[in-house]
């Protein structure tokens, strides 16, 4: 999923990026706040209704997710196995570390577009 596919309502009112919307989340509660005399912790209700947006949308198209759901399983279910092997055979532990480390490499920092 890319943030292009985001609702772009939510993205018009909240920010095009992960700290943009973060930043105008955190000044809208603190700006609300202090206008209700710090009464109560608030958000402003064009923000509250973008927030709300942007979450069912991701609840759809990632948290509930058949496919994304799906492999996570299999990923978990990799992972899970092979930590049984070990445990079953701690005595190799060390020997498959070793092998592993023999194959890694580094991984390269890749920068994203800004």
């Amino acid at each position: 999923m890319s943030s292009d596919s985001l609702p772009a309502g939510a993205v018009t009112i909240l920010g095009a990026s992960s700290s943009r919307r973060i930043a105008t989340l955190v000044k809208d509660v603190v700006t609300e706040t202090l206008a209700g005399g710090l009464t109560e912790i608030a958000m402003s209700d064009h923000i509250l209704n973008a927030v709300l947006g942007l979450r069912s949308y991701l609840f759809e198209a990632v948290y509930e997710n058949t496919i994304a759901t799906a492999e996570f399983r299999k990923a978990s279910d990799i992972l899970s196995g092979l930590w049984e092997k070990v445990r079953e055979r701690p005595a190799n532990s060390s020997t498959l570390a070793r092998s592993i480390r023999k194959g890694w490499t580094r991984p390269r920092a890749i920068s994203s577009p800004a």
